[in-house]
């Protein structure tokens, strides 16, 4: 794979060739850390030890990205999505210490909280009518910035203060966006089809996807905020009934980790 990159660099026979090159950098790193988790049993050391090394591998990578490439849009989302890999572990995977709070540890979460909100940044900078184009890979991305940010935001840590994580990023606020670009993205593939059909389509089943994980996270999200909590209830997507809870989706999406081949299947559902 070194000596491809190596030549593809060299070559460069394709304008694209420096962002492939690019990306393929930062899911070299990013591919080291899934293995990690996924081989953990079977290594030396739990994932936690690697992190420190694993990041500056990708900040290695970060410093050597071209001027002009440094704000594109599909490798910042790379970069945030290897870094969020890299530091989720920090989330459940800590060895547990007796005498304080564990600052690495404290660090790599807020790495995975800046990670997660700038993929997600980066996603509602995109225009609606170019997710039909995304990558399956740009889908992955986006369930584990999701899923990561709400694992976040609702730790039970005395060292950590979920309050001020919610003042960074406010999921309930980002679930609403997402409703509204992925409500555009159907209308902008079925401009002619009625809003209550996009149920039928690909955008539509997104849009009711991430409804119904706001209804299912809402009394969580909200119960260390001060004032009336949300009540569980019913809401209206499309004309159909959620609810209670967001009971349609009980489990669509692991809050434990991320397997390739469930997302396969999830989205092959779609």
């Amino acid at each position: 794979m070194e000596e491809s990159l190596r030549l593809l660099q060299q070559e460069k026979e394709s304008p694209q060739d420096e962002i492939l090159v690019t990306l393929v950098r930062i899911q070299l790193v990013a591919d080291k850390a899934y293995n990690l988790q996924r081989d953990e049993e079977r290594n030396f050391a739990p994932t936690a030890f690697y992190i420190k090394s694993l990041q500056s591998q990708l900040n290695t990578v970060k410093q050597e990205i071209p001027p002009h490439l440094q704000q594109h849009l599909n490798i910042l989302m790379h970069l945030s999505h290897s870094e969020i890999i890299i530091n989720e572990a920090s989330i459940s995977k800590f060895p547990v210490l007796s005498n304080g709070p564990d600052l690495h540890r404290i660090e790599c979460l807020y790495t995975c909280l800046r990670a997660a909100q700038t993929w997600m940044d980066v996603w509602l900078r995109i225009p609606p009518e170019d997710y039909i184009s995304c990558s399956f890979s740009m889908f992955f991305q986006f369930s584990r910035a999701l899923v990561n940010l709400y694992r976040i935001s609702t730790l039970e840590d005395p060292a950590w203060d979920k309050c001020a994580v919610r003042e960074t990023a406010n999921l309930l606020e980002i679930i609403d966006r997402l409703v509204e670009q992925t409500q555009k993205a159907a209308h902008h593939l079925c401009p002619n089809t009625p809003n209550q059909d996009y149920g039928m389509t690909l955008f539509g089943r997104g849009m009711r996807m991430v409804q119904s994980l706001k209804q299912a996270w809402s009394a969580k999200l909200t119960e260390d905020i001060p004032g009336p909590p949300e009540m569980p209830g019913s809401v209206c997507v499309n004309d159909t009934e959620i609810g209670p809870a967001g009971s349609t989706l009980p489990d669509i999406l692991p809050l434990d980790g991320f397997d390739d081949a469930w997302m396969m299947e999830f989205l092959a559902a779609m």
